[in-house]
């Protein structure tokens, strides 16, 4: 079921994590989510990419 409002965020952030570089998806859906995560994984081998929802971090590629 929807959450309703799209609290999670997929973003690419630079090696020092000072700010966001890019947010790639947002979803309302935890599974839609982890499954963007995922993909941004794999297509961004090296970087560092955040699953947030709102202010919290549920994943990271790496500490950062």
């Amino acid at each position: 079921m929807s959450e309703g409002r799209l609290t999670y965020r997929i973003e690419v952030w630079p090696d020092d994590a000072s700010e966001i570089h890019e947010t790639l998806a947002s979803a309302s859906e935890p599974k839609v989510a982890h499954a963007a995560y995922e993909e941004a994984l794999r297509q961004r081998p090296g970087r560092f990419v955040v699953l947030r929802k709102k202010g919290r971090v549920l994943a990271k590629s790496r500490d950062g």
